[in-house]
Order: C-alpha cells, then sequence, then structure tokens
C-alpha cells in the first residue's frame, strides 16, 4: 500500500506472487489490487469480489443543515493503519476554523488507549467520545452529519459503505480501496493522507454546504444500493466456490 518502504513492499510482494501461483483463484476487494494481480500475471485466475453490507430496508432521514454543532463517525478497528491519531488532529483543527464538532468513534483495538491519551492531550476529551463495539452500527448513525476515514490503506471500506447506505456523506483519505467506494464530489470528499488541514478544510466546506451534503446522500444512497449489496457479493462467492469444485 502506499506508504510502505520498498523492502517491506517487496517482501510482501514476494509473498502474494507465490501464493499466485499455488492458488486456485485469487480473490481482490478492489480493482487497483486486481489491476497489479494482473500484471504479475495475466493468466492468473482471478477476480474482484468487492465488498457488501446488509442493506438496510429503509433509510433514516438524513438531514442536511447548518448548526451550532455537527457530528462527526468514525467506524474503525484500533489499529495503526486507521490513523486514529490524524483524526483527532482534525477534530482540533476543524474547531480552529470555527466550528464546532463531536466525533464519536465506533470499535475496539490495542492503540485505543493511545488515542484516547492523544485526545486528552489536545485538550479534546469533551469532544472525542469513544463507544467501543457495537453489534450494528447502523443503529447508532441517525444524527451523524459526517462520516470519516483517516486510513493508511484500506481494501473497500465497509465503514464508508456502511455511512453511504444510510445516505451520509463520508470524508476520506485518498487510497486505495476508500477511492473506488467514495467518488469524490459525488458521495463524498477525498484528501491526501497525513494532510490534517486539507481534511478538516473538507468537513469545514461540507459542513457549511447543505445542499451538496444533501446532493452527496441521494447519490451515496444509490451508489451503495448499486454496488455494495451483500447478498450479491455473497451470490457471486458461492457461484465461484462451485465453479472449483463442483458436485460430484
Amino acid at each position: 500500500h502506499e506508504g510502505m518502504s520498498t523492502v517491506e513492499s517487496g517482501a510482501y510482494e514476494w509473498v502474494e506472487r507465490t501464493l499466485l501461483r499455488l492458488t486456485d483463484i485469487t480473490l481482490s476487494q478492489n480493482t487497483e489490487d486486481f489491476a497489479i494481480i494482473r500484471s504479475w500475471d495475466p493468466e492468473a485466475r482471478a477476480d474482484v469480489i468487492g465488498n457488501g453490507i446488509q442493506l438496510p430496508e429503509t433509510r433514516f432521514s438524513y438531514t442536511a443543515e447548518v448548526k451550532p454543532e455537527y457530528t462527526l463517525s468514525c467506524i474503525a478497528r484500533f489499529e495503526a493503519v486507521k490513523n486514529h491519531r490524524m483524526l483527532i488532529e482534525v477534530v482540533r483543527s476543524v474547531e480552529d476554523l470555527g466550528v464546532d464538532v463531536r466525533l464519536v468513534c465506533f470499535g475496539k483495538g490495542d492503540t485505543r488507549p493511545d488515542v484516547e491519551a492523544y485526545a486528552r492531550e489536545c485538550g479534546l476529551s469533551d469532544r472525542v467520545e469513544f463507544r467501543g463495539y457495537v453489534n450494528n452500527v447502523l443503529e447508532h448513525l441517525g444524527g451523524v452529519d459526517l462520516n470519516v476515514l483517516t486510513s493508511v490503506k484500506e481494501g473497500a471500506p465497509r465503514a464508508l459503505i456502511e455511512a453511504m447506505a444510510l445516505g451520509i456523506p463520508s470524508v476520506a483519505t485518498d487510497v486505495k480501496g476508500s477511492r473506488e467506494v467514495i467518488v469524490d464530489g459525488l458521495t463524498g470528499r477525498l484528501v491526501p493522507v497525513g494532510d490534517v488541514e486539507a481534511f478538516a478544510a473538507a468537513v469545514v466546506d461540507l459542513l457549511r454546504d447543505p445542499e451538496e451534503r444533501r446532493a452527496m446522500s441521494d447519490n451515496g444512497v444509490r451508489r451503495a444500493r448499486e454496488h455494495y449489496d451483500e447478498d450479491v457479493i455473497c451470490d457471486r462467492l458461492y457461484e465461484l466456490y462451485v465453479d472449483l469444485c463442483p458436485a460430484s
């Protein structure tokens, strides 16, 4: 993924190329990884399987309006690649730009204590809430104005799909996987990894523009239903497995 050292990426590539020769089929979550697989071996049996969620039967009514305080959500395991420290810095920068926000973090993991300590260090304890793991995050996103994800790498992030399915626009880092789910300017915004100022500016721009958020909300729901239905993904997997191992 972007940002890896040459030695590290070379080691992973060697392992993946080796496994490509040994497996019956290689499945990718996004088209960029699939293109890499094809560049290694055009004849390898591979396919893009994507990712999906159990789509809600009905969407909650997303309200795009100007508010005295906005709610941001982040759905991500607490691990280094999710880059939560950048997110804390984004919240601080958004506040510095004169917009009051409250960040609600969903997920668990080893880096949570460090992120909580960093939020306190930045004086944001009253602005960042750590909800922990929840069974059905879709039930907890009512009232969210914007979803955010600052990952340094992704496959095809369910976090963005979940928000999109409910009509919540997202701001995310421009990494493989995220840029396949989010159509920049249509269903959300993409910004470079590590650029706190650009990320905060994108958040503020969208919060201050209810009309753009409303349009992104409608576009996102349509895109989620067209591309990220888990039932369709499961059917495709089933067909692949049956083709690999037909009944005798």
